[in-house]
């Protein structure tokens, strides 16, 4: 049997969140849509698992965006933390 974890069945606790991704995890299904990297939780997910070597698969939207060079440099100003 697999155990699926679907990060919004409790977003209150980022650092648990985070915790999950990095130990409990085998792989991590990044969902690109055009706001999913302004997210704070869903852009510390994904370097969470990029850090501790978890696996991904990334299914991009017609509305996600590659972030150019310059975004990424100022990566704060995307994060939309309301």
């Amino acid at each position: 049997a697999k155990t699926v974890f679907i990060d919004s069945d409790d977003l209150r606790d980022l650092d648990s969140l985070f915790d999950t991704v990095k130990f409990h995890i085998k792989s991590l299904v990044v969902y690109l849509t055009g706001q999913t990297l302004t997210r704070p939780w869903c852009a510390g997910e994904i370097f969470s698992a990029h850090r501790c070597s978890v696996a991904m698969v990334a299914i991009r939207t017609q509305t996600f965006r590659q972030p150019t060079s310059e975004a990424l440099n100022q990566v704060g100003a995307l994060l939309d933390e309301s």
